[in-house]
């Protein structure tokens, strides 16, 4: 396919070109899959969100109320999650969500990072090798918030509302909780 048709066809170009080799049918079979994509990372992550906030509630991190693992029974994070993903689909567009989405997922790795980095000896891993990838990551970081703000400034500001809300989040729960954080990170 053309470039410029690649352009403009945007969001479903794998499907536009699928069209020339199978035709009408390698369309609607590439939006099929991309839907069953979609559908299947949702899934995953709202299970895992799940699981993770029953891990942290375990721990103390987050109120008891998540720590109840009864399936199909309680489906708070579901309603949260589904009425967040609502409010994100009436103010933003795909192409911002996309970029919200991989700005907090990109944060959300380089705290990974920086925790096997803290516990590399305890459960192994190459130094080194984890600092690249840290700080390669943190370039993705700068990149994408240099994107947002060149071509989504609203995506910009909702991913620096979104860091701000969980901090705040995090510090009202800790002070309810009187808890504080337990160590500093170092890192090297």
């Amino acid at each position: 396919m053309p470039l410029p048709d690649i352009i403009k066809a945007q969001e479903n170009a794998l499907a536009e070109a699928a069209k020339p080799f199978l035709g009408n049918f390698g369309f609607l079979l590439i939006s099929i899959g991309a839907l069953f994509s979609i559908s299947s990372a949702l899934n995953a992550t709202i299970f895992g969100g799940a699981n993770i906030a029953y891990s942290l509630a375990k721990d103390g991190e987050l109120p008891a109320t998540f720590e109840r693992k009864i399936w199909f029974k309680s489906t708070e994070g579901l309603y949260a999650t589904a009425g967040l993903g609502l409010v994100f689909a009436l103010f933003f567009n795909m192409s911002e969500i996309a970029t919200i989405t991989s700005t907090v997922f990109t944060v959300i790795y380089i705290f990974v990072l920086i925790s096997h980095l803290k516990l590399h000896k305890e459960f192994g891993g190459n130094k080194i090798i984890l600092v690249i990838n840290l700080l390669i990551l943190f370039a993705v970081f700068i990149a994408l918030l240099k994107y947002q703000w060149q071509t989504h400034k609203s995506a910009f500001f909702a991913s620096i509302f979104i860091f701000l809300g969980a901090m705040g989040a995090e510090y009202v729960y800790r002070s309810i909780r009187k808890r504080s954080f337990h160590k500093t990170i170092s890192v090297l």
